[in-house]
C-alpha cells in the first residue's frame, strides 16, 4: 500500500525507502501493542497491523498537492477521527449498519482501483502482460488456502505467506527486483540524506 501511494504520487526512490521503513516500524509497534493489551490499547491477540487501502486515494492527493507536510498532517488528524468514531460506535450502531459499512467498503475499493490498475502499466520492459494477474492470483490462492485449511498458529501466517508467495512469483516474472533486498544491510537505518525533503 505504501509503495502504491509513493509511486502514484511520483516520488523518488529515497522517499520510498523512508516511507517503507517508517511503515514497517509503525506496523511492528502497533502489532506488538495489539498483542500486549496495554490498558485500553490492544486486543490481546496477534493481529498483524499495517497500511490499509482506506487512505490510498486521499494520500496520493495529499502528496501530489501538498507534499510531505500535508500527508503528515493527514496522518496525525485521521486517527483522532477514528478514535472518536470508535468511542461512539455503540451509539452509532443504528446508523452504521452492515449495509452502510458494506457500501462504504465497496466505495473505497472503487476509489482505489484506478490507482492500483494504473500501476500495472508501470511493469518493467520485457515482463509478461499477464504477470501482475498471475502474481495477484498466487497471493490470493496461498492466503485463502492457509486461512481456510491451516490450523492453530499457522492460520495467523496466512496474510504474510500470501505476500511472500506473491513476491516470489513476481520475482520469477521479472516484476520484482530482489537484488536491493538481498544487498540491504538489515541492521541499519536508511541514510539520513535520504530523508524526504533533506538536502
Amino acid at each position: 500500500m505504501v509503495t502504491i501511494v509513493v509511486r502514484a504520487a511520483g516520488e523518488d526512490q529515497s522517499y520510498l525507502a523512508w516511507a517503507v521503513f517508517a511503515a514497517l516500524v509503525v506496523a511492528g509497534v502497533s502489532t506488538a501493542l495489539q498483542a500486549a493489551h496495554v490498558g485500553r490499547c490492544g486486543a490481546g491477540h496477534v493481529l498483524m497491523t499495517g497500511a490499509g487501502p482506506h487512505f490510498i486515494a486521499v494520500s496520493v492527493v495529499a502528496l501530489t498537492a501538498g507534499g510531505l507536510p500535508t500527508l503528515a498532517s493527514l496522518i496525525v488528524v485521521s486517527p483522532l477521527f477514528q478514535f472518536a468514531v470508535a468511542a461512539w460506535l455503540p451509539f452509532l450502531r443504528r446508523l452504521v449498519t452492515p449495509i452502510v459499512s458494506g457500501t462504504a467498503l465497496m466505495l473505497i475499493a472503487v476509489t482505489v482501483m484506478p490507482i492500483a490498475v494504473g500501476r500495472i502499466a508501470d511493469a518493467p520492459e520485457g515482463a509478461p502482460a499477464a504477470g501482475p494477474l498471475v502474481v495477484a492470483g498466487a497471493t490470493l490462492v496461498v492466503t485463502t488456502a492457509m486461512a481456510l485449511r491451516a490450523t492453530g498458529v499457522w492460520r495467523l501466517w496466512a496474510p504474510l505467506s500470501g505476500i511472500l508467495a506473491g513476491c516470489a512469483v513476481a520475482s520469477f516474472f521479472g516484476l520484482y527486483d530482489v537484488r536491493p533486498v538481498t544487498a540491504a544491510s538489515w541492521f541499519d537505518l536508511p541514510e539520513v540524506s535520504g530523508w524526504p525533503g533533506s538536502t
